[in-house]
């Protein structure tokens, strides 16, 4: 992913996402806002993960579902977004 490799494939693959958040990580050769661009839905990009965390939290409501898809614990977005959500 890191290489860009799929980056063809992933805005048809979150094609059926209400919305989409995108991290633009500074070791990212290509750039995620050419993905939001190519998205169907709202989508959303951040070079920073807590404002990225900030977007994501500000758009939900009580009855979402957010699927975090990463190959790490992506600067621990998953305990951050819980941690937000808790002070809404």
């Amino acid at each position: 992913m890191k290489m860009g490799v799929h980056k063809d494939d992933i805005a048809p693959a979150l094609g059926r996402a209400d919305e989409v958040f995108m991290l633009q990580p500074e070791q990212l050769s290509w750039e995620v806002a050419d993905i939001a661009n190519q998205c169907v839905q709202p989508a959303y990009w951040n070079a920073n993960l807590d404002r990225l965390v900030d977007m994501i939290v500000a758009k939900a409501q009580p009855t979402d579902h957010i699927l975090v898809m990463s190959n790490g614990s992506f600067g621990g977005i998953h305990q951050k977004i819980l941690d937000k959500l808790k002070l809404k």
